[in-house]
């Protein structure tokens, strides 16, 4: 079909769908490029609006929605001008970058050279670099992505880019990227510093197979236990020039160190648990599962996927159990939905178990009973309630959950469980496999959440250090500010107002006895 005829085709669709609410009968395909730049907006819109939800590979609509919404700067567009949202279009878009069955075939069948310096071109090109280097074809990866960073600089995948290009072994800036590591490596918390070092170092690819950028260079010092000790560390990195610090870890420790780099101007992005670290000033950061990231992974799951509506808490009577009631009850009802009822108990004192299932079933269901407690403590209630007559009310729990214990504890009566997982080597796919294996080959262990944190720590570091900037301290940490939908092995990290990572964690559930990711 000629691009004239095409053009009629196209336009007749737009008036029937426009003429009737019914759904069109034949399927379209987006107009070529140059075509639809002729159209005024809506129509453009509306166009790739029909091909969007009609094509049998929809993509390639997808992206074409995005490159009219830039360029008509139409990001506020109401359902009675288009169809579909620029929002509703981004999402599919990030869904396929994600999506580990997409192949190059698949790729290169896309009129690549339609998207070219377009900010569809910024999804499509990264996500080809991906491929080539995912295939073993390192250095062609590697020139794709040296026109990818060349061309879209500012583009949403470039911190994602600029990983990649670090990982196939590639110098991030134009001088060495000199990061500062400040961890407890003597004293009673020597073996969680240690934890976290490594993974420190496989993010810098310092053993392999782990891979990192060419041109790392960690400068690691003791933070021991003493505030004093902190401080000339902190003094001694700044004065060596390291564009940032990782660390510490010890919350007895953190805010006297956030402090001083703060009055350095030393980006740091602390592992510390401590409440108020990030708030000391916009050079530091906190990278650190909270118990807030967790719980609403958690809601926003049961509540917009599975539909959940009505909960009961069960929650020991002590400040974390306090906390998660509160956070949770505050979460399902931003969602709106609503916990009907909840009971506290003593740790360690389950016997209210039993009459506490009459009182849950006379007149009352529930979607989800959320118990944020041990997996043992989990495994006793469990078939406790079922025996009481309490049905196959869903069991939520936290990332304590992701433990074999749960399922030692609990047998059937734990079977379809949902809760969260931080990190684990059972619990983790894509980028959180690679490392796994990556840091088993090294190491001969098994990386914990802790190598984790660090892993991520320096990562996220590397992504923001942009071409000829890696060492200029007010860039890195206006980039680290801006991180957002970072792929961390331990979820998808954005960093919020305060420079608190907020993640979206894996959700997982029980099935057949094997602890898996939910559907």
């Amino acid at each position: 079909m000629n691009r004239r005829l095409w053009f009629a085709v196209s336009l007749v669709l737009i008036f029937a769908a426009c003429a009737t609410p019914s759904k069109p009968r034949e399927t379209t395909q987006p107009l070529p490029k140059g075509m639809q730049r002729n159209l005024d907006m809506v129509t453009r819109l509306r166009v790739d609006s029909l091909a969007f939800r009609e094509a049998s590979s929809p993509i390639e609509p997808a992206l074409l929605l995005l490159d009219d919404y830039a360029e008509g700067g139409m990001a506020t567009t109401t359902t009675e001008e288009v169809m579909v949202s620029e929002a509703e279009a981004h999402e599919r878009v990030r869904v396929w970058i994600d999506d580990s069955t997409v192949t190059l075939v698949d790729l290169d069948a896309l009129p690549l050279e339609l998207f070219r310096y377009h900010r569809s071109g910024g999804f499509v090109f990264y996500k080809r670099s991906e491929l080539l280097a995912r295939a073993g074809r390192v250095e062609e990866a590697a020139q794709e992505l040296g026109h990818y960073l060349t061309s879209y600089p500012k583009h949403e995948m470039a911190s994602r880019a600029r990983l990649l290009w670090g990982e196939l072994g590639k110098r991030v800036g134009d001088v060495a990227l000199k990061v500062g590591v400040l961890l407890p490596l003597s004293g009673k918390y020597r073996v969680y510093g240690e934890s976290v070092l490594r993974g420190i170092e496989c993010a810098a690819g310092i053993f392999a197979p782990c891979r990192g950028p060419e041109g790392i260079e960690l400068v690691v010092r003791d933070s021991g236990g003493d505030p004093t000790i902190v401080l000339d560390a902190v003094n001694e990195l700044a004065a060596l020039d390291v564009v940032a610090v990782i660390g510490p870890l010890s919350s007895d420790v953190a805010l006297v160190a956030a402090e001083r780099a703060e009055s350095l101007g030393v980006p740091m992005i602390s592992l510390a648990q401590r409440e108020g670290i990030p708030q000391v000033g916009s050079f530091i950061f906190r990278n650190s599962v909270s118990l807030r990231d967790e719980i609403e992974s958690l809601v926003g799951y049961v509540v917009d996927k599975k539909h959940f509506k009505r909960f009961f808490v069960l929650y020991p009577q002590n400040k974390i159990g306090e906390e998660s009631h509160k956070i949770f009850t505050s979460a399902v009802e931003n969602r709106g939905g609503m916990v009907g009822g909840s009971r506290a108990y003593a740790p360690h004192q389950m016997e209210f178990a039993r009459e506490l299932g009459g009182q849950l079933i006379t007149g009352n269901h529930y979607d989800g009973i959320f118990i944020p407690d041990a997996p043992v403590v989990a495994g006793y209630i469990a078939p406790t309630l079922a025996l009481s007559g309490v049905g196959r009310t869903t069991l939520l729990g936290t990332s304590r959950w992701d433990n074999v214990e749960l399922l030692t504890r609990g047998g059937e009566y734990v079977e379809g469980a949902i809760f969260v997982g931080s990190f684990s080597k059972a619990s983790t796919d894509g980028e959180g496999r690679a490392f796994v294996d990556a840091f088993h080959a090294a190491y001969d262990a098994d990386p914990t959440l802790l190598e984790a944190l660090g892993y991520d720590s320096m990562r996220m570091i590397i992504a923001s250090s942009e071409e000829g900037g890696a060492s200029d301290r007010h860039e890195l940490q206006t980039l680290l500010a801006q991180l957002a939908d970072f792929p961390g092995v331990t979820g998808t990290i954005t960093m919020d107002a305060d420079g608190d990572v907020r993640r979206t964690l894996r959700v997982l559930t029980i099935d057949d006895g094997t602890i898996t990711a939910a559907p």
